[in-house]
C-alpha cells in the first residue's frame, strides 16, 4: 500500500489497535442478528464467522440480497447471488464494513468468535467494521488516543448519515459505535483526503433523503450550475431546498452508477411525495467539487412485457472497451434516431436480440423493423457518457428531453433503458441555464 508519508501507516496501525482493544475482547461463540432495511445498509459482522464464504454468511437472506460491496485498498469488491462466479467479493469477515443492498427488510443472523486484533488504517477513506457485542461511547473509545489523524467517522443507518468530527465533538451526531454497523473512517496526515467522486455523488443524493446538508456543503462548488429547471440555481438554493424539507418524503435507490472522466451518472429509483419516479442524474466535477448537474425524471409505469423500467444488469464490466462502446452507441443514435436510417440497425443490433425497458415497447427488434427510413425520432444528440458496458446518450426531441441508456455486449447493443421528460415552458423555469 502506497502512502504519502511513511509514518502514517505506523500511526494508523497504533490508532486502530488501541481503538479496538478498548472496545473488544475475544469471546466464545456468539450469535448475532443485524436488522436490515429495504435498500442500502452499511453493516459489519460483530463476530468473525467460522465459514467466511460470503454465500454462506448471507445464505439466510439470499432471496432478498441484491448485492454486497466492500472497499479495500482503494478498490471496490462486489458480490451478487445472481452471478456468484463473476463476483470478486468472495469472503466476508469482522473488522470490515460492507454496503449491502436488499429488496425488502430482513435479518442477517449468524454465529462467530470475537477478536481483538487491530486493523491497519491507510491514509484516506477506510470502510471498516465494529467487532463485539456491546456498543461503546465514541468519546470514551477515543479518550486515550491522539486524534490528530482522525478527520471524521461516518455511519449510515437509513434514512441518513451520522458523523463524528473530533474537532467539533459538540456538533457531531455519531455518539457511539455499535455492533452490526459499518463505518467510514477518514485518516489524514494533515491534508484532507476525500472520497472519490462517485462516492461524493452517492452522499449528495443520500442528503435528499435525510435532509442533512453536510454532503452538499462539502462537495458542491460555490459556482454550482443547476439544469433541473424546476429548481433555483446555485449552491445555496440546493442547501436550502434540502434543509427546509423540499425533498421530504423522498427516497433514492441508486440502481446503476458509472463514471466517465469528471462525470458521474446515476440511474435511480426515486419516490417523491409518494410518487415513484425513474431518474437519471449527471454530476460534473471540477477539483473534487460538483460544479454542474443535469437530470431527467419520468413517472414509474408498470410494464406487461416481462421487464420493468429499472431491472436488469447493474454491474459495470468491460471498462477497457469504454471508448469503443461509446462510439458504437453514438453512431447508432446518430444514424437511426437522428438521421432516420433504420435499415442500418443491424450494424449495431443483432436481429431479435434487444431487451427493452421502455414501457411502450416489447423486447426484440420488431419495432425497429417497422420504422421506415427517413423517420427521425430525435433532433440532436447532446452528450454521450459511458463506462464499460453502459452508455448514456442525452438527446432532444422537440420539447422533450430524452436520456437513453444502452448496455453493450461483444460490440453489439443488447439492452435499453430510457427516461423521457417534458421540458418546462420558459415562463415556468426557475433558472436560466437551459435543460442541456
Amino acid at each position: 500500500m502506497n502512502l504519502k508519508k511513511p509514518g502514517l501507516l505506523k500511526q494508523s496501525k497504533v490508532f486502530f489497535i488501541l481503538l479496538f482493544a478498548l472496545i473488544f475482547t475475544p469471546c466464545a461463540a456468539f450469535s448475532y442478528e443485524i436488522d436490515l432495511t429495504e435498500g442500502w445498509n452499511l453493516i459489519s459482522l460483530p463476530e468473525q464467522p467460522e465459514n467466511v464464504n460470503v454465500s454462506q454468511v448471507t445464505a439466510a437472506i439470499e432471496n432478498k440480497l441484491i448485492s454486497m460491496w466492500a472497499y479495500k485498498d482503494g478498490h471496490w469488491l462486489m458480490y451478487t447471488p445472481e452471478n456468484p462466479d463473476f463476483s470478486d467479493l468472495q469472503t466476508i469477515s469482522s473488522g470490515t464494513g460492507y454496503w449491502i443492498n436488499i429488496s425488502e427488510a430482513a435479518v442477517l443472523s449468524g454465529q462467530g468468535t470475537g477478536t481483538s486484533e487491530g486493523i491497519v488504517l491507510a491514509e484516506g477513506w477506510n470502510l471498516v467494521g465494529f467487532n463485539g457485542n456491546s456498543q461503546k461511547n465514541i468519546a470514551d473509545a477515543l479518550s486515550d488516543l491522539d486524534n490528530a489523524n482522525i478527520v471524521s467517522i461516518w455511519s449510515f443507518k437509513g434514512p441518513g448519515w451520522e458523523v463524528y468530527n473530533p474537532d467539533e465533538p459538540d456538533f457531531s451526531d455519531l455518539a457511539s459505535l455499535k455492533p452490526g454497523h459499518g463505518y467510514w473512517i477518514n485518516i489524514s496526515d494533515g491534508s484532507i483526503p476525500e472520497p472519490a467522486i462517485d462516492e461524493k455523488a452517492r452522499l449528495v443524493l443520500a442528503s435528499l433523503e435525510s435532509g442533512d446538508t453536510a454532503a452538499i456543503t462539502s462537495y458542491v462548488s460555490p459556482d454550482f450550475i443547476q439544469h433541473n429547471l424546476s429548481l433555483q440555481d446555485g449552491k445555496q438554493a440546493f442547501i436550502d431546498a434540502a434543509a427546509t424539507g423540499m425533498y421530504s418524503d423522498t427516497t433514492v435507490d441508486i440502481e446503476r452508477l458509472f463514471v466517465d472522466g469528471s462525470y458521474v451518472i446515476t440511474h435511480s429509483d426515486y419516490t417523491i411525495s409518494g410518487e415513484r419516479k425513474v431518474v437519471f442524474d449527471i454530476f460534473r466535477f471540477e477539483n473534487g467539487l460538483i460544479v454542474e448537474h443535469w437530470d431527467n425524471y419520468q413517472t414509474w409505469v408498470p410494464m406487461s412485457f416481462g421487464t420493468t423500467m429499472l431491472d436488469g444488469p447493474t454491474e459495470v464490466t468491460d471498462t477497457e472497451l469504454t471508448a469503443a462502446n461509446k462510439t458504437l452507441v453514438q453512431n447508432f443514435a446518430q444514424t437511426c434516431l437522428v438521421d432516420g436510417q433504420w435499415s442500418s440497425y443491424t450494424d449495431y443490433i443483432d436481429d431479435g436480440v434487444y431487451t427493452q425497458h421502455n414501457p411502450s415497447f416489447a423486447s426484440g427488434t420488431n419495432w425497429i423493423k417497422n420504422m421506415a427510413d427517413g423517420t427521425k425520432l430525435y433532433d440532436e444528440i447532446k452528450y454521450v457518457f459511458g463506462e464499460g458496458n453502459f452508455v448514456v446518450a442525452v438527446s432532444q426531441n422537440g420539447s422533450k428531453s430524452v436520456y437513453d441508456m444502452w448496455r453493450v455486449e461483444k460490440n453489439r447493443i443488447v439492452e435499453h433503458w430510457d427516461v423521457v421528460e417534458q421540458i418546462l415552458p420558459e415562463d415556468q423555469q426557475q433558472n436560466s441555464n437551459g435543460k442541456f
